[in-house]
């Protein structure tokens, strides 16, 4: 398995994605890493977004949204607290798996993610 060196703003990155998790479960109007016009009622459902949307995203909206299931899968593990190298090998399979298989739902690959990092 590839690791790649995590910098200070990738784990900054992270953090912010915590803090996203925290701010969209407060305010629920809130989305995920997009433009959206005031006037509409955008309702994103995470089983539904595929990897091949999510990769096919930009720079930090890419980023903020893989930060954002990083902090929707953790907390759904009951996890609040986690060590860059974990998140490494969790990304290495995760984009990994995305890239092979652009049409399954990137929440799943992440769970999946979290489960064969364990290993």
């Amino acid at each position: 398995m590839r690791y790649r060196h995590i910098s200070e703003p990738v784990i900054a990155l992270i953090l912010q994605g915590f803090i996203f998790v925290a701010a969209w479960l407060v305010w629920p109007t809130a989305s995920i890493a997009q433009d959206v016009d005031p006037d509409v009622d955008d309702v994103i459902v995470l089983e539904e977004v595929l990897c091949k949307e999510l990769m096919g995203q930009s720079g930090d909206d890419r980023d903020r949204s893989i930060s954002f299931l990083h902090g929707f899968v953790l907390g759904d593990l009951g996890q609040s607290e986690f060590t860059v190298g974990d998140i490494v090998s969790v990304e290495q399979v995760f984009f990994d798996t995305c890239l092979d298989n652009p049409n399954d739902p990137a929440l799943s690959v992440m769970k999946s993610a979290y489960g064969s990092s364990d290993e």
